[in-house]
């Protein structure tokens, strides 16, 4: 790296690194900086440790250490939207590295954190979506009507289920109040519980779906068993771990997640149980928050870039 010190100029050896843990979603990439005395043709910190929020294309003031802040500050008045980009990039690169070759049995997730769930609720047959576990998986991509899409995987993880099922939920990242959901079951490679009364193209059939689907992604029933039988394998494990010891034996108590209770849904279904039997669930009084909508701690950002985490 070089930087401009009037009409000289100081070169550092710089190396970027990342959190290691592959399901951390915390966007801090740290820069550090050795001075290259031998090319440089002023003074300057021989080294230093700057910490940046990718994210919010920012200094991470509370990772960089205090000596290092105002000499931080100076990096920043020199970079522009495109060295934002390249950090953004190099972070990504370097956290897919991380989830590809992390071992499952090595990672550490609390599903407790997911919003509205907890074990009880999994083991009852609440659907998860893998990337809100795996944020630096695949993801699966697709054109619709020009449209650029996110195709967003949901499984049932429940033990005693032995579901062959995916949920997806396609959303346009610009528009997420319009979004459709087919279900696969990547066994049998059948395509039902179509939906699309929230989608802006109403002529979109099920047919299309699993046509372009398909048509970009000629393996997709291999991905989906594969994204599934990893979230499976760190859910048996996580949960394992929560229990073990005897810790946290309470039963769960089906109310938890609930504000208030009112009357029973009449059409609702529940993994574990066949289409034909409805599933006792209530509903809540308060609304849920969204994933993508604002996040209640005031932060501006959305629920999933912030306490979702």
């Amino acid at each position: 790296m070089e930087l401009p010190s009037g009409e000289e100029r100081l070169k550092y050896k710089c190396s970027l690194s990342v959190c290691p843990n592959p399901l951390c979603n915390c966007r801090e990439l740290t820069l550090s900086m050795n001075l290259d005395k031998e090319l440089s043709s002023a003074d300057g910190p021989e080294k230093a440790t700057v910490s940046f929020d990718v994210d919010g294309n920012k200094l991470n003031v509370g990772k960089t250490p205090t000596g290092d802040i105002p000499f931080a500050r100076r990096i920043l008045e020199h970079m522009d939207e495109s060295d934002w980009k390249i950090l953004w990039q190099t972070y990504y690169a370097l956290k897919r590295g991380y989830a590809i070759n992390t071992p499952i049995e090595d990672l550490d997730f609390d599903f407790n954190k997911i919003y509205g769930c907890d074990y009880g609720a999994v083991d009852g047959g609440k659907m998860i979506c893998s990337d809100d576990v795996f944020p630096f998986s695949e993801k699966l991509l697709l054109e619709i009507n020009g449209k650029t899409c996110v195709a967003m995987p949901m499984f049932c993880l429940a033990l005693d289920c032995k579901c062959t099922d995916a949920a997806l939920e396609i959303q346009t990242p610009e528009a997420h109040e319009f979004y459709l959901t087919v279900c696969i079951d990547y066994k049998k490679g059948v395509f039902s519980e179509y939906n699309n009364s929230q989608w802006h193209d109403k002529d979109l059939t099920k047919d299309m779906l699993a046509s372009i689907l398909l048509g970009v992604y000629p393996d997709l029933l291999e991905r989906l068993q594969e994204k599934h039988r990893r979230l499976a394998k760190l859910y048996k494990i996580s949960r394992a771990k929560y229990f073990k010891g005897g810790k946290n034996k309470n039963k769960w108590n089906p109310d938890a997640p609930f504000d208030s209770l009112g009357e029973p849904l009449e059409d609702n279904w529940n993994c574990n149980d066949s289409f034909d039997t409805l599933a006792e669930t209530f509903i809540r009084e308060k609304s849920k928050i969204g994933r993508n909508d604002p996040c209640p701690c005031g932060s501006g950002k959305k629920y999933k870039k912030c306490c979702l985490k």
